[in-house]
């Protein structure tokens, strides 16, 4: 077979491609079999939306209503520059700097 793939021959390359997809087809069908032997046998498996069954009656009871804040994170940072014009003030036709915050946080 070797000998045969190494000359070239197509029927060789041919018969190998159909043995490797053969492989393939076969292996896929003995495991779905396989998996639904094992889903057949979960029988006393079915989906549940509510828990009441594990929950005792009476047995939960909430006294405490509080929230409890735990983490503070405060940044300060300067608003602008007091001679951009994004923080109120403008300058005039003489060049001078008019309006702003003086520099407040």
């Amino acid at each position: 077979m070797l000998d045969a793939y190494s000359k070239g021959d197509n029927f060789v390359t041919e018969y190998a491609l159909w043995f490797y997809i053969g492989a393939w087809v076969v292996s896929l069908i003995i495991a779905l079999i396989a998996v639904s032997i094992m889903k057949a046998k979960l029988n006393n498996v079915h989906p549940k939306t509510e828990a009441d069954r594990f929950i005792i009656p009476g047995s939960l009871a909430f006294t405490l209503r509080q929230d409890s804040f735990l983490y503070s994170a405060v940044t300060k940072s300067e608003r602008g520059d007091s001679s951009s014009s994004g923080s109120g003030s403008h300058m005039s036709s003489s060049g001078r700097s008019h309006g702003g915050g003086g520099g407040r946080y």
